[in-house]
């Protein structure tokens, strides 16, 4: 998933999580149930908004430049990738509809491409977070100038606070009196996604993480470990968790498992000293995202032993896929980057 970081420098620890977060959605794809997909899901998308959060600036340019340029990172993306995506299933159509696509394929070209404009690429269902990210963003701005007026921390944290709750709430709102299945560009899902967006620019505002950096590797470590225990019970007594189709069982053990994850994870990042290949795959996270459906589906419908253990759900096998699938996106961004880096919304070469 694509982040933008506060200042230029990269945060080691955000780009370990990252890392964690883009393994978990590989992961996801490939070993599509059990308890271990149920985990995964629970956090995957609240740990990318929350270090969204964490590193939002809304910078010093007007409202427009600042549309104009993350729409040149999300949207040219979704658009490239979507028009291949639905290419390639209308050469091999019903061959790869049960791994490459969601449930929601139509067989109609045009149908596909009209979902395509409304936020959801049912041939390649993870790039329906980079149209639902990019007005995400658009909102973090107006926001973030708003809490900014003040010069009073306490009514600074107060204002991201309220936005955070009034997030939260729309969920069981939605859930109990609205029913509200689908909105454009996914935000259905956008709305209370938002709230862990705002709980890591609440994070950021608090300075908790120079004090959490100063603990004892230990004593992050076992919080660490605790809270992740704790969320990956809690995701398992839930269920899974459906982003697009909004399936999120009980909304209180979501919430529940989603923090208690994220929480971890971070204390988890925090107390790694070095670790050089989460770094740099933490900081290439967008396209793993946009291409590793691909792979995947190789792996699910063109390798017959590989395939046959993906089906039984083995989380060894899930494993070694989704790191192999990993390692090939990343090699494939390397060459995208250094010959046609528009295709990853990028104006030129941004990997050394």
């Amino acid at each position: 998933m694509k982040i933008l970081s506060i200042n230029k420098k990269h945060i080691p620890w955000v780009d370990y999580a990252k890392a964690i977060g883009i393994f978990a959605i590989v992961f996801g794809h490939a070993v599509q149930a059990g308890d271990a997909n149920k985990y995964v899901y629970s956090f995957h998308l609240p740990l990318f908004l929350f270090l969204s959060g964490f590193v939002f600036s809304a910078g010093k340019d007007g409202f427009k430049r600042f549309a104009s340029q993350r729409a040149f990172s999300f949207l040219v993306p979704y658009a490239i990738f979507s028009v291949i995506s639905v290419s390639i299933f209308a050469v091999m159509g019903s061959f790869v509809q049960d791994s490459l696509a969601s449930n929601r394929v139509v067989g109609s070209i045009p149908q596909q491409i009209k979902n395509v404009i409304l936020g959801i690429c049912d041939t390649n269902a993870p790039l329906w977070y980079l149209p639902c990210i990019f007005l995400l963003q658009l909102g973090a701005w107006r926001i973030d100038k708003w809490i900014k007026k003040s010069n009073v921390y306490i009514v600074r944290k107060n204002r991201a606070l309220l936005v955070l709750v009034l997030c939260a709430l729309w969920l069981p709102v939605n859930k109990y009196l609205l029913h509200i299945k689908f909105i454009p560009y996914s935000m259905q899902s956008g709305i209370h996604l938002f709230a862990f967006f705002m709980l890591g620019y609440v994070f950021r505002l608090s300075g908790m993480e120079r004090t959490i950096l100063g603990l004892p590797t230990g004593t992050k470590l076992g919080y660490g470990g605790l809270f992740m225990l704790s969320g990956l019970v809690l995701s398992i007594l839930n269920g899974k968790v459906g982003y697009t189709s909004n399936a999120y069982g009980h909304i209180e053990l979501y919430f529940l498992a989603a923090l208690c994850s994220v929480v971890g994870i971070v204390l988890v990042c925090m107390s790694i000293k070095s670790c050089t290949s989460l770094e740099f795959v933490g900081q290439n996270t967008l396209g793993i995202m946009v291409m590793h459906k691909f792979p995947v589906v190789f792996f699910q419908t063109l390798c017959p032993v590989v395939k046959v253990y993906l089906k039984q759900n083995s989380v060894i096998v899930g494993i070694a896929v989704s790191v192999i699938c990993i390692v090939m996106c990343v090699v494939a961004e390397l060459v995208i980057n250094r010959f046609c880096p528009i295709l990853l919304g990028r104006k030129k070469r941004t990997l050394q």
